[in-house]
């Protein structure tokens, strides 16, 4: 029994993919944040206001704070790695019944609403800056200079207002997780819906991220529920 006991402890706790180095969070988060920062340093204050018309603000100080910030992430993935990851928790229920399924819901709904609203925000004040349908049509049949005014006149985000759309990731997350243990049909619209006003977003705002980062999102999701529930397909759930 204790054999069979450790045997368990070892397939709740050790993953397949463990050793692979370069999908440690540490790494992943350590290589790109570097990057991103020794960028944003040596990139001329001439590119930031050609390019995206706002003065350089990332200043030596900005870079030292930004590679602290690096540095404390991947101690604390390193730290958790060596010391919390490795200890023996025994195997328990399975992932869906473990998940209070109420709070996911509350949680799902009001990641939908907020993006909705944050979208709404934008059309708006896209509206109130002088966008019309004829201003639309010429983005989607790819006049000259349409897409420019678009993004630059009419769909010029306000912060931390416009930021709600982003609340479409934690949604498509949700969802999944959702779709994946209870069945799609309570949140299968919702979905299609964020999809589609991203992909409006994408063509109108020529933001192509704002689709890669909900597939990107979501379809990791049916994955890590293989994983923790140790099949390979989570449609067993499905209902």
């Amino acid at each position: 029994m204790m054999h069979d006991r450790a045997r368990e402890f070892d397939r709740v706790t050790h993953r397949s993919d463990s050793g692979i180095w370069w999908l440690h969070p540490g790494c992943v988060f350590g290589v790109s944040g570097l990057l991103i920062a020794i960028a944003a340093y040596v990139i001329p204050e001439s590119i930031y206001k050609n390019y995206w018309r706002t003065p350089k603000f990332f200043d030596l100080t900005a870079l030292e704070v930004s590679v602290a910030c690096v540095a404390v992430f991947v101690f604390g993935t390193i730290l958790s790695t060596h010391y919390v990851a490795r200890l023996p928790w025994p195997a328990s229920k399975s992932i869906s019944e473990k998940i209070d399924w109420g709070v996911m819901t509350f949680f799902f709904r009001a990641s939908f609403w907020l993006c909705l609203l944050g979208y709404a925000f934008w059309i708006g004040f896209a509206i109130q800056r002088g966008m019309t349908l004829s201003a639309l049509l010429d983005v989607l049949a790819a006049e000259k200079g349409a897409m420019y005014d678009a993004r630059y006149s009419y769909l010029a985000t306000v912060g931390g207002v416009t930021t709600l759309a982003e609340f479409g990731i934690a949604t498509m997350i949700f969802g999944a997780i959702i779709g994946c243990c209870r069945g799609w049909r309570s949140v299968w619209w919702k979905l299609v819906l964020i999809v589609g006003l991203a992909l409006i977003r994408a063509l109108v705002n020529s933001e192509r991220f704002a689709l890669i980062e909900l597939f990107k999102s979501e379809r990791g999701v049916p994955h890590r529920i293989g994983d923790q529930t140790g099949t390979t397909s989570p449609r067993r759930f499905a209902r």
